[in-house]
């Protein structure tokens, strides 16, 4: 664990940046002492992903569009990954899969890195939604069980963008997925569109207020056995 003098004086500079502070989010963090870190980044595929890392941050600060509290949204979600969640991340690849801690936090890093583009765009619909344009969460038994994103393409013609996931989980180490994307028209706060892919079939949107029913076609492929059908309900942007 890392000492609350370290921990906080990275906070503490990252918070004192008017945007995000890269390197020391890239930096050593809890249960990485400076010193381990300093070794691994001696380490040519480690110190790539650590400069991948840096690299995406800065594209997202320059093009996603967000605002200032969309920024602190995402600075403070990246510093509680720094807090706990890498760590965590690099010991499970340790424990279940014989990672050696260069190797995890390699690994983790650049799962990182490939996770920032989505984590901004639910932060930009959470902190701008417009009509249908937003960030939708379905919910069983108080579980989240399934995410929509909605996008305008084209506002003056009514053209968006969504993507869909949905998991069922089996077991510890054991979940089904499930994704669909597609775009089109809405309609009188109707959407109809077919599957971007191969196997998607098509899927119904209505939008009222702040949910969205869907309804999957049944011929979407049928051997996974997670639905995408269901009431999903529009998240906002909460402050820090």
């Amino acid at each position: 664990m890392v000492r609350p003098s370290r921990l906080f004086g990275l906070l503490a500079a990252f918070a004192a940046c008017g945007v995000l502070c890269l390197g020391a989010l890239a930096g050593p963090a809890a249960g990485l002492s400076d010193a381990e870190y300093r070794e691994m980044m001696k380490d040519r595929n480690f110190a790539e992903a650590d400069r991948a890392l840096n690299e995406a941050w800065s594209k997202i600060l320059k093009e996603e569009g967000l605002s200032e509290a969309g920024i602190e949204a995402l600075k403070a979600d990246q510093a509680e990954w720094v807090r706990k969640g890498r760590d965590a991340e690099a010991r499970r690849y340790m424990t279940d899969d014989g990672y050696t801690a260069l190797e995890a936090y390699t690994a983790v890093t650049g799962m990182r890195t490939d996770a920032l583009p989505d984590l901004a765009e639910r932060i930009f619909l959470q902190d701008r939604p417009d009509g249908p344009q937003g960030y939708y969460v379905r919910r069983e038994d108080g579980r989240e069980t399934s995410w929509l994103s909605v996008r305008w393409t084209d506002k003056e013609a009514g053209k968006v963008n969504v993507d869909m996931e949905a998991n069922l989980v089996l077991g510890p180490k054991d979940v089904e997925y499930r994704y669909w994307s597609g775009g089109g028209t809405v309609r009188k706060g109707v959407l109809k569109a077919d599957g971007e892919y191969d196997g998607q079939g098509s899927a119904t949107f209505t939008f009222k207020g702040d949910s969205v029913q869907v309804v999957v076609s049944p011929d979407i492929a049928p051997d996974v056995d997670v639905t995408l059908d269901g009431t999903y309900v529009r998240q906002r942007l909460t402050k820090p």
